[in-house]
């Protein structure tokens, strides 16, 4: 098996992040690597902006498969 990344990255204007709605839509991802024979090795978040507002959440997640998933 190799290793791939899939990345996801949330917006917010406001400054703050929805928990909730940005946690379903990470484990609907994790869910469907999952599906297609991923073996999840780790998931790191990284945010950046401008202040408090306009802020972006980026994350990287690895996983091992025989080739890329596409999402």
């Amino acid at each position: 098996m190799s290793m791939f990344v899939q990345l996801a990255s949330f917006q917010s204007i406001s400054g703050n992040f929805d928990e909730k709605k940005d946690s379903c839509r990470i484990n609907e991802i994790l869910g469907k690597l999952q599906d297609r024979g991923a073996k999840i090795i780790g998931i790191r978040v990284s945010t950046g902006g401008s202040g408090t507002s306009n802020v972006t959440a980026v994350y990287l997640i690895s996983y091992e498969a025989n080739e890329p998933i596409e999402i």
